[in-house]
């Protein structure tokens, strides 16, 4: 890695951070008065989610996979939590972890389609199937192929090696920054409903709004990390957008089948890590794709 990488790295995330600081202390100032705004626990909880992150990945390479094991322990833990037969939700679990680890790291070429497979049989089965213990396990496979891409994009020889940490990180940063968009949008601006059914949070303004601060926000960072040219970053950042969107979309309605608003209180404002992290399953598959394009 360069030694300009690296220097930029750093900028960035002190950019990154000086807006959490900025943010979580208008959220301080405009919910005075309100000790019991559910805004301020979903703002303070990012700094203890920023920090874990930061940590991981100035650990590269070894520090993103760590990242990638705790929020597998941890979603886990909540979907052996949530099933009728915990042990046996267990033993399938591990069955399905060992079986897409053992593509991920044996077949590395072969295994961006195998687990996009993966992903289109679970998301079939779960249209047929609306037994409890079903949906868990398709939950923990769609989490088990979205880390396992994560795991890709550190792994992939077409990836340069040199670009794969910037990469990793503006990924991280941009899934989490269009969620924010995403929900202060709709929040604001929010009317009409995209699947009232599944997520009647879930606007097209809210949509939109997320694409377009995606599309900016991804232009600025990936320029001045030298990820990219400007069209591709745009796109990148619309690409980006969607996929998270659908991605909350996916375990929102695997949520709404378990008769659960969240998967837990892990992470206060936020519910448990997959709702805090679903978003991320399908734009580490989205950007690793784009990147294959690109490449």
């Amino acid at each position: 890695m360069h030694l300009i990488s690296l220097s930029s790295l750093a900028i960035a995330t002190l950019g990154i951070y000086s807006f959490l600081l900025l943010a979580t202390l208008a959220t301080a100032i405009t919910t005075r008065g309100r000790p019991d705004s559910g805004l301020r626990p979903r703002v303070y909880a990012w700094w203890v989610i920023a920090p874990v992150i930061t940590a991981s990945l100035l650990a590269y390479p070894l520090g993103v996979l760590a990242f990638a094991l705790l929020i597998a322990g941890l979603a886990l833990k909540d979907i052996c939590r949530l099933s009728a037969k915990p042990a046996q939700t267990l033993g399938y679990a591990a069955l399905i972890a060992m079986t897409i680890a053992l593509i991920v790291m044996r077949q590395p070429a072969r295994a961006a389609l195998v687990l996009g497979c993966v992903y289109w049989l679970a998301y079939l089965f779960f249209l047929l199937s609306k037994h409890r213990q079903a949906c868990l396990l398709i939950a923990w496979c769609w989490t088990g192929c979205g880390l396992g891409f994560l795991y890709l994009l550190t792994a992939d020889a077409v990836i340069g090696t040199e670009s794969r940490l910037p990469w990793l990180f503006f990924l991280i940063v941009c899934t989490c920054l269009n969620d924010v968009a995403q929900y202060l949008t709709g929040t604001q601006f929010g009317k009409h409903k995209v699947v009232a059914s599944i997520s009647p949070n879930k606007t097209v303004q809210g949509l939109i709004g997320g694409m377009l601060f995606s599309a900016m926000f991804c232009m600025l960072l990936g320029s001045y990390l030298q990820l990219a040219s400007l069209p591709w970053l745009c796109a990148i950042g619309i690409w980006l957008a969607i996929a998270g969107f659908c991605g909350d979309l996916l375990f929102s309605a695997v949520k709404r089948r378990l008769g659960i608003k969240d998967f837990s209180n892990l992470i206060p404002g936020h519910g448990g890590i997959l709702d805090r992290a679903d978003s991320l399953m399908l734009t580490a598959p989205a950007l690793y794709v784009a990147l294959r394009i690109l490449q």
